[in-house]
């Protein structure tokens, strides 16, 4: 599959003659294809974005001790070679039905069915995967009548799919905004303020949608940008965002090409645990560095969990670590991520990095 790739907008237009103090510029990036490696300062700049991905460029340069400007042209830089980007939709409500679907398929239409599927906005990440099953897709649609009619209709009327197994998340612990890359320390992490926790959206209150679509591909679009992209005054459309923020019915998230970071290893677990441990359980896989996402699910395993590592050795020590704390804990099935093609709705080049938004269909 080829993907056009297109620039993701930043919201800081940085001077020409901003003062360079980035150390990468002009560095060989032959080790990784041609791109800018990532450094320790990049790093830090993307842990700052995932614990506030809205901050002004005044407070992440603060956190990070660098200028603003130095800040705003590090991130401008990220995103035009598509290594990192900050993308932001819908807190699931009870109106979502929220799916992980395992798919065998022949061995030939695997590639026609990531073409198929990858532009489908109810597929908010597609994986292709090593295991008992070749892709992983994650949906998300208006109720289980929806979800139903994609699986029969638009996934299960493909030929090449030879089994399809399904599994609803019944409640989510933990989902990737809020990963971190843990390079800030304590006291840079609370000069960016606190970051409101993945919360259920007020059952009275409904996201306006026309603001999430424009801050889909960019989370970080200025009021201004947002105005000028929505046709929304600006003074309302800093209201209705604060708003959704407030009642916790939009999740920003910055993402990166993590294999590129260093973390080359995506490793997805079936397991199962005591039903009346089920949620001390679930909180305690969530609380583990590596861990991004965890939730209860359907099917013959009652939690799915998937890592982030850093080499296969780390994620054997890490599955002994689960049995460790989690007493009666046991794997049913475990997959390896070949390749990510979307994430949260952001189509991914084969090295991870960002190629084009595709808006969710929440």
């Amino acid at each position: 599959m080829t993907v056009a790739r297109t620039k993701t907008q930043d919201s800081v237009t940085t001077p020409p003659d901003a003062p360079e103090s980035d150390s990468r510029r002009g560095q060989d990036a032959s080790s990784t294809g041609g791109r800018p490696p990532f450094d320790e300062l990049d790093l830090a700049l993307i842990d700052a974005l995932q614990t506030s991905p809205r901050a002004p460029w005044s407070q992440v340069g603060t956190a990070l001790g660098i200028g603003a400007t130095t800040a705003a042209r590090r991130w401008h830089r990220l995103t035009e070679l598509g290594l990192s980007w900050v993308t932001a939709y819908p807190t699931p409500s009870d109106d979502h039905c929220v799916a992980y679907v395992e798919v065998r398929c022949s061995p030939g239409a695997i590639e026609p069915l990531i073409d198929r599927l990858v532009t489908d906005p109810r597929v908010f990440s597609l994986e292709q995967v090593a295991g008992d099953f070749d892709l992983f897709l994650s949906v998300v649609t208006r109720g289980p009548a929806a979800l139903a009619h994609f699986l029969s209709h638009d996934l299960g009327a493909h030929d090449g799919a030879l089994s399809v197994n399904t599994r609803v998340s019944l409640r989510g612990y933990r989902e990737g905004s809020s990963w971190r890359v843990r390079a800030l320390d304590r006291d840079q992490r609370a000069q960016l303020g606190p970051r409101p926790a993945w919360t259920h959206p007020d059952a009275s209150s409904s996201p306006d949608l026309v603001l999430l679509r424009a801050l889909g591909g960019d989370g970080r679009r200025s009021y201004a940008e947002l105005a000028a992209a929505t046709g929304i005054a600006e003074p309302t459309a800093r209201r209705r965002l604060q708003r959704m923020i407030r009642q916790g019915e939009i999740l920003f998230r910055c993402d990166f090409a993590q294999q590129l970071a260093g973390w080359r290893l995506l490793a997805t677990y079936r397991m199962n645990v005591p039903a009346d441990r089920l949620d001390d359980a679930a909180r305690e896989l969530s609380a583990l560095p590596d861990v991004r996402l965890c939730a209860a699910v359907t099917g013959n395993c009652n939690l799915l969990v998937s890592v982030w590592s850093r080499s296969a050795e780390e994620t054997a020590r890490l599955e002994g670590h689960f049995g460790e704390r989690i007493p009666g804990l046991s794997i049913t099935a475990r997959t390896v991520t070949l390749r990510t093609v979307k994430r949260m709705g952001q189509l991914l080049d084969p090295d991870g990095t960002a190629a084009e938004h595709i808006p969710l269909e929440m």
